[in-house]
């Protein structure tokens, strides 16, 4: 007995509100997240090339950002490796912005285009935007226990742990929501006007990097709108009687934000790109059974991926606290989460077929769901402090953050090392290219891939311009053709049972070598195949 008393009281002092994470909290917190890290294999994944789910994303972003390496650093006219712009002659396509493609790319000028420096740079700054959260927590919960598991349950959803060791932008443009935020609850509490600017030039940069992250600009607006009426008496120190300092930076933001994906629009309109997305695809443009069929996908399918089922009931919880106990609430708190979740309610209508099969949409309602966990905990602090302040309920908060870490460590095991991993994976590519100059290959030569459903996965990883067929049907022949009048000069086979295909044989004739799997044959002229130069 005296035992197990020794014990509670020694649980008590580690989790009392008297002795939380006082010394160093920033570093333990990194420390927690580096632990999770390795537990979701990160050490193993940074060295990895793209792979897994969502492949052909991840290598328009790397091919974006190798192109800007290779072909003189010049921002406003990205391209992939996939030729199917212009007629088949470029690969010029745009979606967001390419601020994160340019900046690796810069470091590539220092490092050597390498896919671990785009891994490594993209996970810090997932980091960064990580404990930026820790701030935003802390600034208003004032304990760094409960600030700390905020951010580390996002990092729990298998959503944020796949794609924070990633290419894809979406991770760096919540760091931006978060950097944002936290700016303007510095400006907010300090009145210094330049955090207030700092915080919209985060927020711009956020919209550019994923359009849908606009809506904490719009959040932001909607807020410095509502003081501007003094619809609602507000603490705080916000001093901006002048609307030409409030709306200005805003307005600016806004327009910057719109002008690069009219930009874009126009870049794939003259090109005549296809390659991103550069609408919206809301529900209402479904007919009633695709609507139900997307909806009961997600349900069966996808929610375990956004988190465990725990969470999701405990983000309900969160939503109930808050409506009952909102009047309690630090105004401040609830006018910017109700902002940010009727935004995130508007992005999800707008983009709802995107979410059967695109995982990452889901990234950009960690904004407005951080915020609601952090509004809810704040009732908590005011109507059962003694509960929040209890060794029981950290502890418990300690055991729901494991057994959630490792529900994402499941989902990532099975991305990369289980069935998920997608088939056919390709491996013959992850290290193909230094074989190619020694076969008389030069960068620049344009190259077949087949079989290859995505839009430029095998083309990336050779590091070759051409074009991918997806496999051997009626138009084969003739597409294979069409390439070669357009200048194609290798054929790439990744799969010996095509190559005995007889559609192929008359394009098989000149064999230059194999790397493992991969076949590969030059297409000698155009007179061999009967075509016009």
């Amino acid at each position: 007995m005296k035992l197990y008393n020794n014990y509670t009281k020694g649980i008590k002092r580690i989790f009392s509100g008297s002795n939380r994470l006082k010394m160093c909290p920033g570093l333990i917190f990194f420390l927690a997240l580096i632990v999770i890290s390795l537990l979701y294999y990160y050490h193993i994944i940074i060295l990895s090339p793209p792979q897994s789910i969502h492949r052909w994303r991840q290598t328009d972003c790397t091919s974006i950002t190798l192109n800007y390496y290779q072909h003189g650093m010049k921002f406003f006219r990205p391209e992939v490796h996939s030729l199917v712009s212009d007629g088949y002659t470029t690969g010029y396509a745009a979606g967001e912005a390419p601020v994160l493609y340019y900046f690796i790319a810069a470091l590539y000028r220092v490092t050597g285009p390498d896919d671990t420096v785009y891994r490594i740079a993209n996970t810090l700054v997932f980091y960064i935007g990580l404990f930026a959260l820790f701030k935003i927590s802390s600034f208003f919960l004032q304990d760094k226990f409960l600030a700390a598991f905020i951010p580390l349950l996002i990092f729990t959803s298998p959503v944020a742990a796949y794609y924070g060791c990633n290419y894809l932008p979406d991770t760096a443009a919540l760091t931006f929501v978060f950097l944002g935020w936290l700016q303007f609850l510095k400006y907010y509490s300090g009145n210094q006007y330049w955090k207030y600017l700092l915080s919209v030039v985060f927020f711009g940069l956020a919209g550019l990097l994923k359009i849908s992250m606009s809506i904490n600009l719009v959040a932001l607006t909607g807020f410095i709108f509502l003081h501007h009426i003094k619809t609602m008496q507000l603490p705080g120190n916000l001093t901006l009687r002048n609307a030409l300092k409030k709306y200005l930076p805003l307005i600016t933001g806004g327009c910057i934000i719109t002008g690069w994906y009219l930009y874009a629009v126009r870049y794939n309109d003259y090109h005549d790109a296809t390659t991103f997305l550069t609408g919206t695809r809301p529900w209402w443009d479904l007919a009633a059974d695709e609507r139900q069929d997307i909806t009961r996908f997600i349900m069966d399918n996808n929610l375990s991926l956004y988190f465990s089922h725990a969470v999701l009931y405990f983000l309900a919880a969160c939503l109930i606290l808050t409506v009952a106990w909102f009047k309690k609430i630090q105004k401040l708190l609830v006018i910017i989460t109700g902002l940010l979740l009727t935004g995130g309610l508007i992005f999800v209508n707008f983009w709802y077929s995107q979410f059967q099969y695109h995982d990452y949409y889901f990234i950009t309602l960690f904004a407005p769901l951080a915020f609601l966990i952090i509004t809810a905990m704040t009732g908590l602090r005011t109507c059962c402090e003694k509960i929040l302040q209890s060794w029981w309920f950290r502890v418990a908060l300690i055991a729901f953050l494991i057994f959630n870490v490792f529900h994402a460590r499941h989902e990532i095991k099975l991305r990369y090392f289980g069935w998920k991993r997608e088939a056919p994976v390709y491996e013959e590519y992850f290290t193909i290219r230094p074989h190619l100059g020694s076969m008389g290959i030069r960068p620049n030569d344009r190259v077949i891939s087949i079989p290859d459903v995505t839009s430029c996965y095998t083309l990336y990883m050779m590091n070759q311009p051409g074009n991918n067929l997806p496999g051997i049907n009626r138009s084969t022949a003739g597409d294979i053709k069409k390439f070669i009048g357009l200048g194609a000069r290798y054929l790439f086979v990744n799969d010996t049972a095509l190559v005995n295909d007889p559609i192929l044989q008359e394009f098989l004739k000149v064999r230059i070598g194999n790397v493992k799997n991969v076949h590969i044959f030059r297409l000698d002229s155009l007179d061999s195949f009967n075509l016009k130069p």
